[in-house]
């Protein structure tokens, strides 16, 4: 049964308006427990992928913000785990092909190209869980299941093995990252650990410093930027339940960050899948954990006040993009809607 709980914080005034309904949008093709990655354009444009489920390949397009959606050509074999565009315009899909060697492609009209490709190493050869692409042309993909990751200075550059890509004297796993202003920004940790944001040093090679952010353990799933903050979220494995935290200052300060546990917002087991955020609107996709029900958390104030904003409709939800004045989120069974 869900928890309709509205949060405000001390000395904080509260919008209280109607719970927001689904308004939009068609179930995509892409079935399974989740939806592994979103992208929306300013033109309406919305990508999904497959990756991690069962029958998880594919990659699905649609050019009316999710009213239709039609098969990328060339993707059938491709297990697809995130999707993202870069400052040259160039769509980058993350994952690997089952049928060849491919880890990330980019996609230019009809155009598919290969990024970076298994040569039969370990540290080339793993299934990418991430990709991303500065405005200087340095690119970095990491493993999906473990501590890997490959690095090019350029476009033209060789691939480079990033293992040992941390600062301090631990080994850490990058569960997921993002381009954040001129530099990148990746999130993880184990379970075992506390959750961490890393911020990547591009002076001299390639690296990332770890900043703990809590005292419990847990993994940071997922991280979100509209340039000038971040969100992440992940699970606060110790108490069983998601989490959320956000700043608009420097990600390597832990003290610039505000945390909120889902447990002051809904009671039972949950996690938070994907973030989002657009200026003030920060928002959490996530899930209980028991009953595979959705949970839509949503702040329009800068993080001051969050309350409920689930579709009575919603599964487990594990995407979301801020589409200017409206809310796009995705989830298990190829669950879509724009609210």
């Amino acid at each position: 049964m869900r928890a309709w709980i509205l949060l405000c914080l001390p000395l904080i005034a509260c919008d209280l308006g109607e719970i927001v309904g689904a308004s939009g949008g068609t179930d995509h093709p892409c079935v399974g427990h989740r939806t592994d990655t979103l992208w929306v354009d300013d033109d309406d444009s919305v990508w999904v992928g497959c990756g991690t489920t069962t029958s998880g390949t594919g990659l699905y397009a649609s050019g009316d913000l999710g009213e239709s959606w039609a098969a990328v050509e060339g993707f059938d074999s491709f297990r697809s785990t995130h999707v993202h565009r870069a400052s040259d315009g160039r769509l980058y899909i993350a994952g690997t092909d089952t049928n060849g060697t491919d880890r990330v492609r980019s996609l230019e009209g009809d155009a598919v190209t290969t990024v970076f490709a298994s040569q039969s190493q370990t540290w080339n050869s793993f299934h990418a869980g991430s990709f991303a692409r500065l405005a200087s042309g340095l690119a970095v993909a990491e493993s999906l299941t473990g501590a890997d990751l490959a690095w090019r200075a350029s476009d033209g550059d060789a691939w480079q093995d990033g293992y040992g890509w941390w600062t301090d004297d631990s080994s850490h796993q990058v569960l997921d990252m993002v381009v954040h202003g001129d530099t990148l920004v990746a999130v993880g940790s184990t379970i075992i650990e506390p959750p961490q944001v890393f911020v990547a040093d591009t002076t001299a090679g390639f690296a990332m410093s770890p900043t703990v952010l809590a005292a419990f353990s847990g993994e940071l799933w997922t991280v979100d930027s509209d340039g000038s903050g971040l969100v992440v979220g992940g699970v606060d494995q110790d108490a069983d339940v998601g989490f959320v935290a956000w700043t608009s200052g420097d990600p390597a300060d832990a003290i610039a960050w505000t945390t909120l546990e889902v447990s002051e917002l809904a009671e039972g087991p949950t996690w938070v899948r994907g973030v989002c955020r657009r200026g003030d609107v920060l928002v959490a996709a996530a899930e209980f954990t028991v009953s595979g029900d959705g949970l839509l958390l949503v702040s329009r104030d800068g993080g001051d006040s969050w309350r409920d904003e689930t579709p009575d409709d919603a599964p487990s939800l594990s995407q979301c993009v801020v589409h200017g004045d409206r809310l796009v989120i995705t989830g298990a069974e190829g669950y879509f809607r724009v609210l």
